[in-house]
């Protein structure tokens, strides 16, 4: 019997993200002489790659599946291709298969070979928190298709409003820079002060204040650095700035 992408996903788990395939809160499988990534399920060895295929896209790749970037033990669903298929995604392509609705964010495919859960849970959550897509049996970012379906062009970078990967209202995406995005990224774990760019020199026992690379000294209170780490922000940030 053909191993399915419900046994699949029953037996291992896939981060389409790094490409790994782990059992049981472990790595799954071995990497072979000439680079391949082997993985039994059910008694029977498999490729990772072609694993990686068929956890994602639902099918057995019909052709020969190829590294983008040449590393054969790279499995990240975006270095994997079937060998000969090129094709762009065209705006009219993508809305004869999917239907995006702007005031929720969602994706649903058109009725067809697949039933009414498959239609209605087209997308997948990444680790990263961003949502995927596959069209045509390629992974695309759900925001960068809300946008191309919406405008018919494909932007550079596309940022979260709300700073929330996983709502892709076209009210909640704008096109940005690469340090804009950034700058709109939530605070990260280790901050010491709960706002952005200010944080606690130990050494001497003041708060130190950043905007990028850019020091705005130090000083004594956490109110006062953060005062002015948000003046200064603004200027150059201006709405992409998230202080928290």
């Amino acid at each position: 019997m053909a191993l399915t992408q419900e046994r699949l996903r029953d037996t291992l788990q896939y981060d389409p993200d790094i490409g790994v395939f782990t059992r049981r809160g472990g790595p799954a499988g071995c990497r072979r002489s000439d680079g391949v990534i082997l993985v039994s399920i059910d008694g029977r060895v498999y490729t990772g790659h072609r694993l990686a295929w068929l956890f994602v896209h639902g099918t057995n790749a019909m052709g020969r599946i190829v590294h983008a970037n040449g590393d054969r033990s790279d499995n990240r669903i975006s270095n994997l291709a079937i060998e000969g298929i090129r094709k762009t995604l065209t705006l009219n392509r993508l809305k004869s298969l999917v239907v995006y609705d702007p005031s929720t964010g969602l994706f649903e495919r058109r009725k067809g070979r697949y039933s009414k859960a498959q239609r209605q849970t087209a997308m997948a959550k990444r680790p990263s928190g961003y949502l995927v897509l596959s069209v045509d049996k390629k992974c695309y970012a759900a925001h960068r298709l809300a946008w191309f379906y919406v405008y018919g062009t494909w932007p550079d970078e596309i940022d979260h409003v709300d700073g929330d990967r996983a709502n892709n209202r076209i009210a909640n995406l704008r096109p940005a820079t690469r340090t804009q995005n950034n700058v709109n990224s939530r605070l990260r774990k280790d901050n010491t002060s709960g706002f952005k760019g200010v944080s606690w020199d130990v050494g001497r026992g003041k708060w130190t204040v950043r905007v990028g690379k850019r020091s705005l000294g130090r000083f004594n209170t956490k109110e006062e650095a953060i005062a002015v780490r948000r003046v200064e922000a603004g200027k150059v940030f201006g709405e992409y700035l998230r202080e928290r």
